[in-house]
């Protein structure tokens, strides 16, 4: 099966490891095993974000990749980010995955995650300090790929930012820089065409996208536990795609069943 593809330099595996749970459903120790796994399987790709797993999740994947940098192709995002918050409630997060399947927790566990989340127009000083933020939590010393979290429009006219992150990619902090949204209507298309320095696309997997897409230079789709396709659907999008397919492992025990093809 055609797995990889050749960004650039690097080889990368079309399917990656996405972490928006580590933190919270997931913790240290499963993510360390479903990591490591998914590593030894050829899996290079890790997906995250300053804002997964409560703010958690950078600093989980660190711990996991611990000597294995090179191996990786490493994204994570700007654009939403926490609310501070104090140590008492960070140090209660790794709790909620424990009573996360009784009745009705689950649904307020999802509405006061949603509190700590602001989604807002960043200033470049301010999308400054989420990256180097970033390679701190991530313990990196460099970013594969650097994502736009939502409010792509405005961003992408951005001069001044997208002068900012031509310069971050000439001193190689970050190779590569793209945006991501939930949904694709034809002026974010036409925005992201104009704007030749985006190489990279990220939305959930919809039928309709591939044709709109394909004309883009790197196409790469998240598959989320909602709509999620079955083993034969992602094998047969994984052949006919020149994209990337995150999928979110939470169970270490479910691993087989997404890499029962890929080889």
């Amino acid at each position: 099966m055609n797995s990889y593809i050749v960004y650039k330099d690097k080889i990368v595996s079309k399917l990656g490891i996405g972490t928006s749970a580590y933190g919270s459903r997931v913790n240290q120790k499963d993510a360390n095993f479903i990591i490591e796994t998914l590593i030894n399987k050829g899996i290079n790709y890790i997906d995250t974000s300053p804002y997964y797993g409560f703010g958690n999740a950078e600093r989980i994947v660190a711990k996991s990749i611990q000597g294995k940098r090179n191996e990786l192709f490493i994204s994570t995002k700007f654009g939403i980010s926490i609310r501070n918050s104090n140590s008492f409630i960070r140090k209660l997060i790794p709790w909620s995955r424990k009573i996360y399947s009784i009745p009705g927790v689950k649904n307020a566990f999802k509405k006061t995650s949603g509190n700590y989340i602001i989604d807002k127009i960043l200033t470049v000083e301010q999308v400054s300090t989420s990256i180097y933020s970033s390679l701190k939590n991530l313990r990196v010393e460099y970013l594969d790929l650097l994502i736009v979290h939502n409010n792509i429009g405005a961003y992408i006219e951005d001069n001044e930012l997208i002068d900012y992150l031509l310069e971050l990619r000439n001193k190689q902090i970050i190779f590569n820089y793209g945006v991501s949204t939930n949904q694709l209507d034809e002026s974010i298309v036409n925005k992201i065409r104009l704007e030749k320095s985006i190489e990279t696309i990220q939305i959930p997997y919809v039928e309709r996208y591939k044709l709109v897409l394909r004309d883009f230079r790197v196409t790469y789709f998240s598959l989320f536990s909602s709509g999620m396709p079955n083993m034969h659907e992602l094998k047969n999008m994984i052949l006919s795609h020149n994209g990337h397919f995150i999928v979110l492992i939470t169970n270490k025990y479910n691993i087989d069943k997404y890499l029962s093809y890929y080889k």
